[in-house]
């Protein structure tokens, strides 16, 4: 079985879950065996394959796969060693039994007080030195021909059932994978100057102060930014939605390679009277390389003067936009209102580092950070080229501050 694309192992295994369900446990190992190589330690996946590999009376693969519960101690998964146990004992391998059953009590000494442990040692003292195999509780007794003994009466209503279920899950399986295949992701640029973005090889140029939407598979991003000017590092992030999930959810992705841009969503209502008593709310979202936001209705654009309502009822409308037309100063001061001093000093800090020639920038730098800090940046931008002036007269202006004595 080839890996779904976007999906989680989560997620993998509850489809795995789903063929379990209605009895197809030849059709769930392919799906843990995939998840298996994935994450070969996961512990989850692990037991979830040795289940499965029980369900079908092939014990000695189950056992393989379990040595973890015993070098770990897992108590919460103890009771599988029972079941291995139990799952020889229907092939008649009594021997094997009693030794699973001895490493299983020495690991977790407090199984010899269970009443399920208690009688499968009794029964593998009792036939060990037979092959007779013992119809287990759990498990199907095993045949030669098939991992599981079932009437054809009861199979064939389960049968219908798993296949509309499993058609449904493949109509469900083909659409998340395909909005997973092709995410529309909003790149936005904070800056005053226009730069290059490359991501996971895709080119795209972004004006300042503007964005530009491209789309990309869910997975991990490799953000790269070239520009006149521009210090932005090489980054990375990762996409990701619950397969089950998005399917049902639209979420806004939007990255800021600068990090600077301050971006905003924003929820309003609509009545037939034109007028609410309640306020937008507003919620702003800075600093990360991806902002993932919730669902909007309106995107990078105003609400609409009017909308046409289904009913008399009230409707709220949601957007996600970026404050473009915001001074640095006027972003300084929603920063310095939605977080503390030192989130507001980072921005400053990233600001700086791309954006040095604009003179509200410089400023900023010079009355949001401590003087000694300030002169650093500023010192360091002085000696960039191509030159910055507004650098230079800021160091200049913030030296005379500090030094007032001295001979500038």
């Amino acid at each position: 079985m080839q890996q779904v694309p976007g999906a989680e192992l989560g997620d993998e295994t509850l489809l795995g879950s789903a063929f379990e369900y209605f009895g197809r446990d030849a059709e769930a190992e392919p799906v843990y065996r995939t998840c298996l190589e994935r994450d070969p330690n996961n512990s989850e996946v692990r037991e979830a394959l040795a289940r499965n590999l029980l369900f079908q009376s092939r014990p000695d693969e189950a056992w393989n796969l379990l040595a973890h519960v015993l070098t770990e101690r897992k108590v919460q998964s103890s009771g599988l060693l029972l079941i291995v146990a139990e799952s020889y004992q229907g092939w008649g391998m009594h021997g094997a039994a009693l030794d699973i059953l001895e490493a299983a009590v020495e690991a977790f000494p407090e199984l010899r007080k269970d009443r399920d442990y208690k009688r499968l040692y009794r029964t593998a003292s009792k036939y060990k030195n037979t092959n007779k195999p013992i119809k287990s509780k759990s498990l199907v007794t095993p045949t030669t021909s098939s991992g599981r003994l079932r009437s054809i009466s009861s199979r064939v209503p389960m049968a219908i059932a798993a296949s509309v279920l499993l058609a449904g899950l493949g109509i469900f399986a083909l659409a998340s994978t395909k909005i997973a295949s092709s995410r529309t992701i909003y790149v936005v640029n904070g800056l005053s100057v226009p730069y290059e973005v490359i991501l996971n090889g895709q080119h795209t140029t972004v004006r300042p102060k503007t964005y530009r939407s491209m789309e990309v598979a869910e997975g991990d991003i490799e953000v790269s930014v070239k520009g006149e000017g521009i210090t932005v590092p090489t980054q990375s992030c990762r996409i990701t939605t619950n397969f089950f999930a998005r399917v049902f959810t639209d979420p806004v992705f939007i990255l800021n390679p600068d990090r600077t841009a301050l971006c905003l969503r924003e929820e309003t209502e609509y009545s037939v009277g034109g007028n609410t008593s309640a306020a937008n709310l507003m919620k702003f979202y800075w600093g990360d390389l991806l902002l993932t936001i919730d669902d909007a209705d309106f995107r990078f654009q105003e609400f609409p003067s009017t909308l046409s309502l289904p009913s008399q009822s009230p409707v709220k409308r949601s957007r996600v936009t970026h404050l473009a037309d915001l001074p640095p100063r006027t972003v300084a001061g929603v920063l310095a209102s939605e977080w503390n001093e030192d989130r507001l000093k980072d921005w400053v800090r990233r600001l700086a580092e791309s954006d040095a020639d604009d003179p509200i920038t410089t400023g900023l730098v010079a009355a949001a950070l401590e003087p000694a800090e300030a002169l650093q940046i500023l010192g360091k931008l002085r000696s960039m080229r191509p030159l910055r002036i507004e650098a230079h007269r800021a160091y200049q202006q913030l030296s005379e501050i500090v030094e007032p004595d001295h001979d500038w």
